[in-house]
This record gives structure tokens, C-alpha cells and sequence, in this order.
């Protein structure tokens, strides 16, 4: 019988070590990138929550849609019930609101907005799972209405993030809206 080389048998125990090593670090990392993943789309889906039941509770919020609704020739509860109004539409929509109830609503869409561009960057990186709610969806729908509030309030959504360029684009007819998957 030969005497085992302890050399070889030290330097296979070495490099299945390394193996090892290497398998448990590419499974911490995806339990990781799973765990980032569930804890963004969790919060933002929090956030969208609590704007919904504020726009459900806010009698002020309808108030303010039934003025919208009559300004855009809209039949329907909601505001958004045409999607084809255009940024010239909104901003005299717009036009029919004091001030106080402007700066509301000012108030209330540009949280929504803040939460939809979260959804753009989640999308970005690859860590949206909220499948045809992504921020682009939403900026294809709410652009008009965005880009009007933000002419209204004296901003410039050209000199923005990449969110504001895109919904810009969306308001401008120059690029076609995102369609639900």
C-alpha cells in the first residue's frame, strides 16, 4: 500500500473550501438581492396605500375632482378618466381652482408623482415585481396632468431628473405611452 501524499490530500481539502466558500457567498448574495427586492417593492406599495386612502377619505379631493371633472368635460367620478387630456386641457382645468385648492392638489400629486418616480428607479435597477404599475406606466397616464401642474407652479421639468424628462416626453407627444403588460 502507498503512503498517502499529504501534500495533495492538504491542497483538494484547500481548493473544496474555496469552492465552498464561493457557493455560500453567491447564495447569501441572491437571498440578499431577494431581501432588497421584497423590503423596496413592500415600501413603495406602502406608499401608494396611504395616497390612495388619503384621496378616498379627502372630501377636499373630490371637491377638487368634480371642478376638474367639469372643466374636462368629464362625466366620470375620477379625474383621470380621460386619458387623452392634453397639458392645454389641464392647465385650463387647472385655471378653475383657487389657490388653496391648487396648492392642495399641487401637494397631493407631486407626493404621487414622487412615489411613481420611486417605481421608475425601482424598474431601473431591475428590483420592480409590481408588474404593470411601474413608474413609466404611471408617467405615460399622468404626464399631461403633471407637466400642467408644473407650468402652473412656474417649474422646469426639461432641467430635471429622468423621470421628469420622460413624463415630459409623455405630455409632449413625443413618445408613445407605456402600455400594461
Amino acid at each position: 500500500m502507498n503512503k498517502p501524499n499529504w501534500k495533495v490530500v492538504a491542497e483538494l481539502i484547500g481548493i473544496s473550501a474555496i469552492v465552498g466558500s464561493l457557493v455560500f457567498v453567491g447564495v447569501e448574495l441572491k437571498q440578499n438581492r431577494e431581501i432588497a427586492l421584497a423590503t423596496a417593492t413592500d415600501s413603495t406599495t406602502a406608499g401608494w396605500r396611504e395616497l390612495n386612502f388619503a384621496r378616498m377619505n379627502a372630501d377636499w379631493y373630490w371637491e377638487i375632482a368634480r371642478k376638474l371633472n367639469a372643466a374636462l368635460g368629464n362625466s366620470g367620478p375620477y379625474i383621470f378618466g380621460i386619458p387623452v387630456s392634453t397639458r392645454d386641457k389641464w392647465r385650463s382645468a387647472l385655471d378653475t381652482l383657487s389657490p388653496e385648492e391648487f396648492g392642495r392638489f399641487l401637494s397631493f400629486h407631486q407626493q404621487e408623482k414622487n412615489e411613481a418616480e420611486r417605481l421608475f428607479e425601482l424598474d431601473q435597477l431591475g428590483l420592480s415585481s409590481i408588474g404593470d404599475n411601474d413608474g413609466s406606466f404611471l408617467a405615460s397616464l399622468r404626464a399631461p396632468l403633471w407637466v400642467a401642474m408644473a407650468d402652473k407652479n412656474g417649474a422646469d421639468l426639461a432641467g430635471g431628473t429622468e423621470f421628469d424628462r420622460l413624463v415630459l416626453r409623455y405630455a409632449n407627444g413625443s413618445e408613445r405611452p407605456a402600455t400594461s403588460q
